[in-house]
């Protein structure tokens, strides 16, 4: 199956590893995704990206003269039947081509640039509204910055973690004692109506925000993103100016999208 850059989520990130791995003196060349703790493989010009699913499949992929083409692979005992990818497919490839490019883009980025000044940087934006607090000393390890970053959130009372769906009660009470307030927890009404959201991160979000903004700060969850979901509290005065430069170390976030006024 071919399929056109413009329409496909995962076609830069395809390329991106296939080029990389066709450039790679040593062959065959595996990818390890930390994340799904699955190997992805490139020998013979074909990209095979691993799964964890119980069926074995696997994508593979191949790039022909700038043309990517892709299809799924299904063990049957005997060999293999191959689908065509569906939009599901499409996300998962998506997403886990991208666990694996970008890591290696930011590593490539990072190559090129002071990361010790971009890391002062950052720390001083995100202290700027909050003298009482200093950035830890020993906090930046260039090699994980991810981790230096969440251990600095730690250390100044800044990072929770729960479940997203236990945002109502155990979110409500983590984030009300790191600032020593006293929010209420979500309603059933509320949480009926997170639960029933399309976009059920977003409405958690959307709800701790609606919270804290009378206190000048705002929840923003940080990378890694999974079920047990980490995050971060910010001084609203210039969130998005720490979240610009925690992008730029490699740590991803998620804030609530403005109220429409």
């Amino acid at each position: 199956m071919t399929m056109e850059g413009a329409r496909i989520p995962f076609h830069d990130d395809a390329v991106y590893l296939i080029e990389a791995a066709r450039s790679s003196a040593k062959q065959p060349v595996t990818y390890y995704d930390e994340i799904d703790q699955v190997v992805h493989t490139f020998e013979d010009g074909v990209l095979e990206i691993g799964t964890d699913y119980t069926d074995y499949r696997s994508y593979h992929l191949a790039l022909d003269g700038g043309e990517l083409s892709v299809v799924l692979r299904v063990p049957n005992g005997e060999g293999a039947d191959e689908y065509a990818l569906d939009q599901d497919d499409e996300e998962d490839l998506a997403q886990r081509l991208a666990q694996v490019a970008r890591p290696m883009r930011l590593a490539e980025r990072l190559a090129h640039i002071d990361v010790a000044a971009l890391w002062d940087q950052t720390m001083a934006a995100l202290f700027r509204h909050d003298p009482t607090h200093g950035a830890p000393q020993d906090a930046f390890e260039r090699g994980n910055l991810e981790g230096a970053i969440h251990a600095v959130l730690e250390q100044s009372a800044r990072l929770a973690g729960w479940e997203w769906k236990a945002f109502g009660e155990e979110g409500g009470a983590t984030v009300n004692a790191l600032l020593g307030a006293a929010l209420p927890f979500a309603s059933a009404e509320e949480s009926r109506r997170v639960f029933r959201s399309d976009d059920f991160s977003a409405a958690v979000l959307a709800w701790f925000d609606g919270r804290l903004a009378p206190l000048g700060w705002t929840l923003v969850a940080i990378s890694p993103f999974d079920e047990y979901q980490w995050f971060a509290l910010l001084r609203r005065e210039n969130a998005d100016e720490v979240r610009a430069l925690f992008e730029q170390l490699g740590v991803q976030s998620m804030a609530a999208v403005p109220a429409v006024q």
